[in-house]
């Protein structure tokens, strides 16, 4: 899952990119470091993201220009692979894919850390809930034109050379859909989008939230300081 190099990497590159302890992080180091674990959880994972797509498009009455079994799993890797090629066909919308990750995560996860920084909510579930639901929803409606974008590059057909027949790329895919359906159409499925990564962002934080307490306080247990809240 990207969220494993999204979430996972946050934190490693945000002390890296920032080793004075004595000063707080400023927000545009966050930035970058949540453009950076973005970043590389969209290249790695955009063959995954293209097997959902196809398999979940797949088969239905509108709006599908590919047909493979239900089953076919990760088979169709290999097919998708030597019907359009190996990088035209595996990453096909990586461009979008990534700006799609760099700025869900450079939004969400500096978002939840200033937050719970500013609240006056006493650390705990409560606060991590309240802050993670703000920036998810912050988070959902930054990227949902990219993921109607991404869903139109990924699900469109392809000629002989493995090349979108629909839309020459994201920006062209933008431009297409403002002008037939209007730019409202960018955010269609949004309530839905949210309830599928709403509660993913939510419960995520909230479980790094609490991990993050427990491990301090065993520190603090270890090295023999008063343990805080």
């Amino acid at each position: 899952s990207k969220c494993f190099f999204r979430i996972g990497l946050y934190e490693p590159i945000v002390f890296r990119i920032h080793n004075d302890k004595e000063n707080p992080i400023p927000v545009y180091k966050r930035v970058v470091a949540g453009a950076m674990s973005g970043f590389a959880g969209a290249v790695i994972c955009n063959p995954l993201d293209i097997l959902k797509t196809r398999i979940q498009a797949s088969g239905g009455a509108v709006g599908n220009h590919h047909s493979y079994q239900p089953t076919a799993g990760f088979s169709l890797l290999w097919t998708i692979t030597a019907r359009e090629g190996f990088i035209l066909g595996l990453w096909r919308g990586v461009t979008v894919n990534i700006f799609r990750s760099v700025l869900f995560t450079s939004a969400v996860l500096p978002c939840n850390s200033v937050l719970k920084e500013k609240s006056r909510m006493h650390p705990g579930l409560a606060r991590d809930g309240f802050c993670s639901f703000i920036a998810s929803c912050i988070g959902v409606f930054l990227i949902n034109p990219v993921d109607v974008t991404r869903t139109r590059l990924y699900n469109q057909p392809v000629d002989e050379r493995g090349r979108g027949v629909l839309y020459k790329g994201p920006v062209d895919a933008i431009i297409q859909i403002g002008r037939k359906e209007g730019v409202p159409a960018l955010w269609k499925g949004v309530g839905a989008h949210f309830v599928r990564a709403g509660p993913h962002t939510v419960l995520s934080l909230m479980l790094i939230g609490m991990l993050q307490r427990n491990m301090r306080r065993l520190k603090q247990w270890q090295l023999g300081i008063p343990i805080d809240g």
